[in-house]
Formats: C-alpha cells, sequence, structure tokens
C-alpha cells in the first residue's frame, strides 16, 4: 500500500478549470506472478486508489459553494515482468500490464442560496497499461519487503444529466494520470 499522486490535468486546480482537482490519495494493491522462464513471468495486478477532491477554489466566481466526493479508481490486469539480480537477497523486477481501468467520477453538490445542483456519480471503463519497477529486498528466502514505483494512465470521458424544471447535462474528457509510490511485503513459494 502506498500513495497515489496525480498528475498533468487530473491534478490541476484553478478558476475556469473544468475537470481535474485531485489530490493525493491513498493505493492499494495486489499481485501475483510466476515465472515461465529463469528471471520472466507473467503476473495479474489489482489496484484501487481514492483521490480527495479539491474544491477551495471551485464556484468562486459565481459565489456557489460546492461540496465534492472523491475520485475512486480500480485496475484489474495481466502483465510481464523481468527480474535483474544485483545481488542475492535483492532484486530490481521491471513490468508492464495491460487491463480495465475504473474511475469513479465524484458525487457533486452546488448551491448559490437559490439553486440547487446535485451531480450523481458514475463510473466509466478504460484499457490502461501501467509500467512499474519493483526493489524487492528478501531478509529469509521466501519472505522480504517490497518498494514500488508505477506510472498509470487512462483516458475517460464522464457524461451525465440532471432532468427536472431546468435539466443540466455536462461531458468532460479525464486523463487519469498517477504515480504510484507503495511499501509491500513479499512471499516467494
Amino acid at each position: 500500500m502506498g500513495k497515489s499522486i496525480p498528475v498533468g490535468t487530473f491534478a490541476q486546480t484553478g478558476v475556469g478549470v473544468e475537470n481535474g482537482y485531485a489530490q493525493t490519495g491513498n493505493n492499494l494493491s495486489f499481485e501475483g506472478g510466476y515465472y515461465i522462464i529463469n528471471k520472466a513471468g507473467i503476473y495479474l495486478s489489482y489496484s484501487t486508489a481514492k483521490f480527495p477532491f479539491n474544491d477551495t477554489q471551485l464556484g468562486f466566481d459565481y459565489g456557489i459553494q460546492a461540496t465534492v466526493g472523491d475520485y475512486q479508481t480500480e485496475f484489474y490486469g495481466i502483465g510481464l515482468f523481468y527480474e535483474f539480480d544485483p545481488k542475492n537477497n535483492f532484486n530490481i523486477m521491471a513490468r508492464i500490464c495491460f487491463g480495465e481501468h475504473r474511475a469513479t467520477f465524484p458525487q457533486q453538490h452546488y448551491e448559490d442560496g437559490e439553486n440547487v445542483l446535485d451531480v450523481p456519480s458514475n463510473t466509466q471503463k478504460k484499457i490502461s497499461i501501467p509500467i512499474g519497477i519493483d526493489f524487492k529486498y528478501f531478509i529469509f528466502q521466501n519472505l522480504g519487503f517490497l518498494a514500488s514505483v508505477d506510472y498509470q494512465f487512462a483516458e475517460h470521458k464522464h457524461t451525465w444529466g440532471v432532468s427536472g424544471y431546468y435539466p443540466v447535462t455536462a461531458e468532460w474528457d479525464i486523463s487519469y494520470q498517477t504515480f504510484n509510490f507503495d511499501l509491500g511485503v513479499i512471499f516467494r513459494l
């Protein structure tokens, strides 16, 4: 588990910015691999992350109060890895994965004293190809510690609509770009 840092437009804030506003979030991931040849193999990956929404600047130009939930993401994938062995109990593993990235756009509530707008959350699915590097140190033959860094990118198009007397629809293109930094435990069978 560790931290997930949004970058690019996903982290962008400011007056006039329509999407982004993601802050550093928490990340939890699980991976399991199988060696096909000496130092290379395949692995399965699952990760989930939650990013608080930085709404401190949202709507200030118009006197609107905004309450916005968190972004949430999930990833399921299969990938390839290759290990380098600088020392006996320490190795470095490079990996690339291919899978489904699910992104949940946060629920939102806007109020200006007279009008109220509630925007429901929605979830979109796209393909993502994260790449990463793992640093593994074994304290025993089959048990060790892991430090991991990876980059993940997925393009999503979120759409929503609110019916009623004043119907509202909107569409946002969001590039979910994150650097994930994890620390964990590794078991070797």
